[in-house]
């Protein structure tokens, strides 16, 4: 459904992120170090991933201009396009990640590139860096914290300021809601109410004096 051109954007988005994830598979197993050239069985296999990751690249490069052709106005657009061009190791594209991220401040996709870039170029502490302010802004987001975690190459705790005032300390590894951090943000929830209650009171009744 992909290949044609009347594929909806998700499912080219879809098609991209399924392709990208077969290429980390693919350099994962098959390794990036040489083989020895007298090992007819390795030197096959290395051919072979490579003519698969020749064709993914083709097919994402080709489904991410179509997204953006087909839908100019949409961010995931320049994602895709940017995401791609990471992944190909194309020239610039920390400075294309850098431009798509401060185009679209509040797009977690846009914000998610910039890490992404400099992991790729193995500016590993500026990734880190990078990651972790993405992370702060948006705590709860599956790929972020996925990318946080691939690039500091840990799976530990994180902690998130609610309201830039109140730490909460969140682990990668556990996903299940947990009975005390539930009463936690319920409590705070029932006393932003109670606030917001008490200075409506206030000033409806200086409005009607």
């Amino acid at each position: 459904m992909c290949l044609c051109d009347c594929a909806p954007h998700r499912v080219l988005i879809l098609g991209i992120n399924i392709g990208l994830a077969l290429l980390d598979d693919t350099i994962e197993k098959g390794g990036t170090q040489d083989v020895d050239p007298s090992d007819r069985e390795a030197v096959e296999k290395r051919a072979a991933d490579d003519q698969l990751g020749d064709e993914i690249m083709m097919l994402c490069r080709m489904w991410a201009k179509k997204l953006r052709y087909h839908h100019p106005r949409m961010v995931s657009g320049y994602c895709a396009v940017t995401q791609v061009a990471i992944a190909a190791q194309e020239p610039n594209n920390v400075e294309r990640a850098a431009t798509i991220s401060d185009s679209f401040p509040q797009s977690v996709l846009a914000q998610n590139l910039m890490p992404y870039a400099l992991f790729s170029r193995h500016l590993i502490p500026d990734a880190i860096a990078s990651a972790r302010r993405t992370l702060h802004r948006f705590p709860h987001v599956p790929e972020v914290r996925s990318l946080f975690e691939i690039v500091s190459n840990r799976v530990g705790s994180y902690s998130h300021a609610y309201r830039s005032i109140i730490p909460i300390h969140y682990r990668f590894a556990d996903d299940s809601p947990k009975i005390l951090r539930t009463l936690f943000v319920c409590v705070l929830m029932v006393l932003h109410i109670i606030v917001l209650f008490v200075v409506s009171v206030v000033n409806l009744a200086r409005w009607q004096d």
